[in-house]
């Protein structure tokens, strides 16, 4: 535990050291902001009276798409972390089954290219991120899976349709990574385990790094 509070804490003064100065590539200040606009627009025109889970599932696919598909040729170390991380959140939903009629796997496989391809070495060597591949998901995964996207969509859909002011960079740290750093204390699975040490060392870090310049934040 010693060990990883003291990679993300030097992680953490790396990147703001690196991106302090907002030294995006000019790709990552058009594309970061698009694809947080979709994610968040995905909420704004979430039917009501629809499946709650259904609708958290089309948000991170709408979101997963822009960031791969859209924004392919895309190249940075910001935008590569949050591949990373929106690919193991499809990951944990795909796994505990949380979307049955959709198929993330071409998605995913997409995301993990080019978040491979696009985050230096060094980065990746110092966050060390465990991959999520091999686990399976136990009881206390799939149900922490299940009322973290209930949570997070309940709030979501209140918070984006009334509110045309939310910020998705302080939405997203109240509620979806409260949720899952929550649910590791619960759970001693590991894929939910896995999952908020991913959250815990790039989460709050990469939205914290895109609040210049996502819509009201």
């Amino acid at each position: 535990m010693v060990f990883d509070k003291v990679s993300y804490i030097f992680a953490l003064a790396f990147l703001y050291i690196s991106y302090s100065e907002c030294t995006f590539t000019e790709c990552e200040k058009n594309y970061l902001p698009q694809c947080g606009h979709v994610f968040v627009s995905t909420w704004k025109n979430a039917d009501p009276n629809a499946d709650i889970s259904e609708e958290y599932c089309k948000a991170f696919q709408s979101y997963g798409k822009c960031l791969s598909e859209d924004s392919r040729s895309c190249s940075g170390t910001i935008i590569g972390l949050l591949r990373q991380g929106i690919a193991d959140h499809l990951l944990v939903n795909k796994k505990t089954a949380l979307c049955p009629n959709m198929d993330f796997s071409a998605l995913i496989a997409n995301l993990e290219a080019l978040a491979k391809a696009n985050i230096p070495s060094a980065v990746a060597s110092l966050f060390n991120l465990k991959k999520l591949d091999g686990d399976v998901a136990e009881a206390c995964d799939i149900k922490a899976s299940r009322e973290c996207a209930n949570y997070i969509a309940g709030n979501f859909i209140n918070h984006f349709k009334a509110n045309q002011g939310a910020c998705l960079a302080k939405e997203a740290d109240e509620y979806i990574f409260t949720c899952f750093e929550a649910k590791g204390d619960q759970c001693n699975g590991k894929l939910t385990n896995k999952f908020r040490e991913t959250i815990k060392k790039i989460g709050k870090l990469i939205m914290d790094e895109q609040r210049p310049l996502l819509d009201n934040c």
